[in-house]
């Protein structure tokens, strides 16, 4: 019973890890046009120095209106941000 409950225990937490290691899940051809991510970033006073894709999302290096130098991943289907850091 005991080792039942470890491998139960053991799988949820692999499961759990898996899970929170890629956000981004959506099909290639269901991700809008790194074009409209920019014209987004521009409308709200971003000046953006790049986007690419990086493990399914949407990997922007901008400036942003704080005039803070970040990097910030976003959804490639609704362009939320899901993870942001300042760029020393």
């Amino acid at each position: 019973m005991r080792l039942f409950l470890v491998i139960v225990s053991v799988g949820i937490a692999c499961a759990g890890a898996a899970a929170a290691s890629g956000k981004c899940h959506a099909p290639l051809e269901q991700w809008q046009p790194r074009q409209a991510l920019r014209m987004k970033l521009e409308r709200a006073g971003w000046s953006v120095r790049s986007i690419r894709s990086q493990d399914g999302c949407y990997l922007a290096n901008a400036v942003n209106e704080k005039g803070e130098a970040v990097n910030v991943q976003f959804d490639p289907m609704s362009f939320a941000p899901l993870d942001t850091s300042v760029v020393p």
